[in-house]
């Protein structure tokens, strides 16, 4: 396995995989391979068993590339495993505070605040802030964002504030020790104005059980420096250490590194300085460099072998990054300026192994419409001539609002494309139809609101309909399932909407309708214009229009990057409204214009995500009184300004009339499979599948989300209580483990929660949600504590020995005729050590045992125990339901014919999925208790 796992690395690639200890800087050029670098770092160190996968810790900046690491994974390794530690920095936080927040007085039910949620909290409490400068009296909401976004660009230096109070404090020390002078006095005013306002937003937080993105980091970085016996455990925790994107990290990110890496300093980071693009966000290019000076020792590997673009772009785009010189790694290091001893020669020159040259090209336009028509033609003609996909294309524009001259042409040419914004939620016509509902429902005089909905289209599609889709299918050079896909989108946004109503329910206290209508006009006047969530491998295939920075880590055959003209790509630098003061900044701040150069990283990004074309456009006339001119860096990359054609010397009307006259050419497209298969599969996949499959397919196809009931909420409480209790029975016996090996106490056993510690747990995880009435809620929670107090009273006499709780694990299953492998994911609720050293499995379940005739369903924990079994290498003796509500068990233990039976039923199961096999079968009783019942046409009542 070992050999398979590096025979497709190069040499570079395969010594980073196989670093034994210490601090290493991989710096990855783009295309040079780096997730494959980390992917199989992680399974060499297992394979090796160098550490269990529980034992790595793996950090990146998106829910989406954590999610993508992890299955790479998972299709490494051929077995089965515990939960990897892969993450997004901010998830890793939450985790560790929710676990351990309580040791530095934070509520572990805390709520994590968005940057509308922050806009929201300070517009409510306005009235708090003493705020005189920021706040004119014509606007008094003018400066929240600008207010929030200084107070987030504090916690990226991890300045608090006590922090800023104190600097503004020394200020006016210094202020009164000198002569006086207006401007330094208004100017201490104005930050002690900031200090304050900050001071009283986290309070802000704080009063109202709330964390934003940045406290989520720096109260992680307080609980490790404040309870260093909290910090040593993750510490042994995890042995290893990876971050990828490192160029992307803020200075309090790299502080939890080290806090965390030390003192054995197993930390490999994998970046590329010219790729840093985030500087919006608090990313600071300063941590790659500075790297080298923390760990003079660290071992560096340079990944230049670009299995991407041809020579010649390469060749071409490292010639245009190194204007960034000498604030560039490359450069530092040739001229020993990190700290390191000796001058390192390492080259990022990018070598391709392609032969064939790449295309590149600059095209002039007059009009940004003759420029979005040029581009369109082109894709058209090499899609025709190359027999591409429309897969192979993307168009890149510097921000979402230049797109719309590009949608409008592909749109008319007939040329499917999907624009990959990542907002624009509450302008979709779906959701706006959804808005104007409710505004309507909440007050019948909403005249615009009454207009929509009058034209609201019914989605009741008549034979006739359908005839006319199929022609519109036609007409459109469309295939019926790109037509129908248009439906799916809709139901996508819908769903995206459902759960910001979700979370608006999470949030409020008050659950009205009115109260969620002045909530979303406040969201849509602090300028939120709704996140979008794509799936860009989704659907048919799709001529690609995005920004650069969403292209950030994608590949395409033929990249056109557009609108390269002055002030629009490089934009002008907007410098932010309120600045930190230099004295609280800590990243070190390189020398020059930092905005150009920020400006030149993403221009040299957006040119390395092409394979074998590069063009480049550009058009004199966007709508303004001026001429535009050329963008700098066409002239940086080696580009002279092209005379027009002669037919683009035509005037732009009469070019754009003879293009109308022309009939879009009818294409054939390629259609790709009307659902996506589960990349991975769960029990409660194989339930639904099994009460009924039309249910699986409203489920998991087609993703409908569903009203919850009382019984989940009172079951996730309880659930959740029981975990607390059992974390803190967990944390005392480490605790009183590591005092021992310290010798720091005798043989005192560790103290029980008590049963008030319990109920606490309880009360914090209340979910009041779904009751059908607060009478009817409080039956539930009283129902609930008694639950516990039996609970309690059964075990206190003899506590078992817990090894584990809610332990998430991913189990693969092999099938033996087509040697596929599919990933069955689970969570225990918990695990035991009986007297023997075996395990006992434990599911908890809030009702009753079922009837004894009718008996029980015994898969669920028979996947857990083989799963168990193969992944923890113990045998485990007991399989027990407990029913919380009379105290009762149900145990027994799998054997082999069991476990050959189950995964039989599973790949019959996993069968009938990948075929589609999703038949109704309506039963009265099933129906009846059925999320789906008011939809589904075959259901029996």
């Amino acid at each position: 396995m070992n050999e398979e796992l590096l025979k497709d690395l190069n040499n570079e690639q395969k010594e980073a995989v196989t670093l034994e200890e210490g601090p290493a800087l991989i710096v990855a050029g783009a295309g040079t391979g780096k997730t494959t670098v980390i992917t199989k770092r992680i399974g060499w160190l297992i394979e090796t068993g160098k550490a269990k996968p529980e034992e790595i810790l793996a950090v990146t900046f998106t829910d989406k590339a954590a999610q993508e690491m992890e299955e790479r994974v998972d299709r490494l390794l051929p077995y089965s495993y515990l939960n990897l530690e892969i993450s997004t920095f901010h998830a890793f936080c939450d985790k560790i505070l929710r676990e351990h927040g309580i040791e530095i007085g934070l509520s572990t039910d805390f709520k994590v605040l968005s940057g509308t949620d922050g806009w929201l909290l300070v517009r409510e409490n306005l009235d708090k802030f003493n705020l005189d400068y920021y706040r004119p009296l014509g606007n008094p909401t003018k400066f929240i964002h600008a207010l929030i976004k200084h107070f987030g660009r504090a916690k990226d230096e991890e300045v608090w504030p006590e922090d800023y109070l104190k600097y503004v404090q020394e200020l006016k020390l210094n202020k009164d020790a000198s002569p006086e002078d207006g401007d330094v006095e208004n100017e201490v005013k104005r930050l002690e104005e900031v200090a304050g306002a900050y001071h009283v937003y986290q309070k802000l937080l704080l009063d109202n059980n709330s964390l934003d993105f940045g406290d989520l980091i720096n109260y992680a970085l307080r609980l490790f420096r404040q309870r260093p016996k909290i910090l040593e455990y993750h510490r042994r925790r995890y042995k290893y250490i990876l971050v990828d994107e490192f160029q992307d990290t803020n200075w309090a990110q790299y502080e939890l590194i080290k806090l965390l890496a030390a003192p054995k300093n197993n930390v490999m980071v994998v970046a590329d300085d010219d790729q840093s693009i985030y500087k919006f966000r608090g990313a600071s290019v300063s941590n790659v460099l500075e790297f080298k000076k923390d760990y003079p020792q660290a071992k560096e590997i340079m990944l230049v072998n670009n299995y991407r673009s041809p020579q010649n772009l390469l060749d071409l785009t490292y010639k245009f990054i190194r204007l960034n010189d000498p604030n560039r790694l490359e450069y530092q290091l040739a001229h020993g300026s990190t700290g390191s001893p000796l001058k390192t020669k390492l080259s990022k020159r990018l070598i391709a192994p392609h032969s064939e040259p790449a295309v590149i090209e600059h095209v002039a336009a007059k009009t940004d419409i003759e420029e979005a028509r040029n581009v369109v033609e082109k894709i058209i003609e090499l899609q025709e001539k190359k027999r591409l996909t429309w897969d192979d294309f993307a168009i890149l524009v510097r921000a979402n609002n230049s797109a719309e001259p590009f949608l409008a042409e592909l749109e008319r040419r007939g040329v499917p494309y999907q624009f990959i914004a990542s907002r624009g939620l509450y302008a979709k016509p779906i959701v706006l139809d959804i808005l104007a509902y409710l505004r309507l429902l909440d007050n019948y005089h909403e005249s615009a609101s009454l207009y929509r909905v009058l034209n609201l289209p019914c989605l009741n599609f008549s034979p006739g309909e359908i005839v006319e889709m199929t022609h519109l299918s036609r007409v459109k050079s469309w295939s019926l399932y790109e037509t129908l896909k248009k439906q799916a989108d809709a139901l996508n946004y819908l769903n995206q909407f459902y759960k910001k109503i979700e979370h608006f329910e999470r949030q409020s206290p008050d659950k009205s309708l009115r109260t969620f209508i002045k909530r979303m006009d406040l969201i849509i006047e602090a300028g939120d214009e709704g996140g979008l969530e794509t799936d860009i491998e989704a659907g048919p295939e799709t001529v690609k229009v995005l920004t650069v920075h969403g292209a950030k880590g994608l590949e395409f055959s033929y990249i056109f990057v557009v609108n390269l003209v002055d002030r629009r790509f490089p934009t002008i630098e907007r410098k932010e409204q309120i600045e930190l003061p230099k004295p609280l900044i800590k990243e070190i701040i390189p020398e020059g214009d930092i905005h150009l150069e920020e400006e030149r990283r993403l221009f040299y990004v957006a040119c390395t995500r092409a394979k074998k074309g590069l063009f480049l456009t550009s058009a004199e006339d966007y709508g303004g009184a001026r001429k535009k001119k050329p963008s700098r860096f066409l002239s940086e990359i080696g580009f002279v300004k092209e005379e027009p054609s002669a037919e683009k010397k035509k005037g732009a009307r009469e070019a754009f009339e003879e293009r109308m006259k022309e009939k879009p050419p009818a294409r054939e497209k390629a259609e790709k499979q009307p659902f996506v298969i589960p990349s991975e599969f769960s029990f409660s996949q194989f339930k639904a599948l099994e009460t009924c499959p039309w249910q699986y397919r409203f489920a998991h196809v087609l993703k409908i989300p569903v009203k919850g009931r009382a019984s989940f909420s009172f079951g996730k409480s309880v659930h959740a209580a029981l975990q607390k209790f059992f974390q803190l029975i967990l944390e005392q016996a480490n605790k009183t483990q590591t005092e021992l090996f310290n010798g720091s106490q005798k043989s005192n056993p560790a103290a029980t929660p008590s049963l008030d510690e319990l109920l606490k747990f309880y009360e914090q995880s209340w979910i009041d949600e779904w009751y059908e009435s607060k009478e009817r809620q409080n039956e539930y929670k009283e129902n609930g504590k008694k639950m516990l107090k039996e609970f309690y009273e059964a075990d206190k006499e003899n506590w078992p020995r817990v090894r584990y709780i809610e332990r998430g694990f991913k189990w693969k299953i092999s099938d033996p005729d087509s040697g596929e492998i599919y990933p069955i994911t689970g969570k225990i609720d918990r695990i035991d050590v009986l007297p023997d050293g075996s395990f006992e499995i434990i599911d908890y379940k809030t009702g009753k045992p079922a009837d004894a005739k009718k008996g029980i369903d015994k898969n669920q924990l028979l996947l857990y125990q083989k799963a168990a079994q193969e992944i923890l290498k113990k045998p485990v003796s007991k399989l027990t339901y407990y029913y919380l509500e009379n105290a009762s068990k149900i145990s027994f233990t799998g054997n082999e014919k069991d476990f050959q039976k189950l995964e039989e039923e599973i790949l019959e199961q996993i069968g009938q999925i990948k075929k589609g096999g999703f038949a109704p079968a309506p039963d009265p009783f099933k129906c009846r208790y059925c999320d789906f019942k008011e939809i589904c046409e075959f259901r029996e009542l």
